[in-house]
């Protein structure tokens, strides 16, 4: 059976997981003294731990897109490959970007190769995987392939 996973990366930037991460800390001291700041505990780890993963079964032609909220509850629909799809590689160049209370600017710059799912008929792209270099996912774009069905 082929079976594929692909972690997406968390959902938030990193200044926001850092935010989030504080604030699980924070949540946990202060437990004790108040059972509302359970409420801190579970937004620092809905921002801290929510993640996106790509499953792709290559047997049945399906994928399956989900959102790991809190890094545990899985929120997702399997949906399969349709005719005259294609699967594409591009290089992918952005940053996070995070504004100080003085207005000073701190980015940081993420730099990687994604294979997409392009529906037929539509400009909307489908994230599938992310990749470091152009080999791995080439490799992985020519395997998704075959998913499709032929028209």
């Amino acid at each position: 059976m082929m079976n594929y996973q692909y972690k997406l990366g968390k959902i938030f930037g990193p200044s926001m997981v850092f935010a989030g991460y504080i604030l699980l800390v924070f949540g946990l001291l202060t437990v004790y003294f108040s059972l509302a700041s359970l409420g801190l505990v579970v937004l620092g780890c809905i921002l801290a731990f929510t993640t996106s993963e790509t499953s792709i079964d290559v047997q049945k032609n399906r994928y399956k897109i989900t959102l790991k909220l809190a890094g545990f509850i899985a929120l997702g629909k399997e949906r399969s490959f349709e005719k005259n799809n294609r699967i594409e590689v591009k290089r992918f160049k952005g940053t996070h970007v995070t504004y100080s209370r003085s207005n000073r600017q701190s980015a940081v710059e993420v730099s990687d190769f994604r294979v997409y799912l392009i529906p037929s008929g539509s400009r909307n792209k489908i994230l599938l995987a992310r990749f470091n270099n152009k080999d791995e996912a080439s490799e992985t774009a020519n395997t998704l392939q075959t998913c499709i069905p032929e028209s």
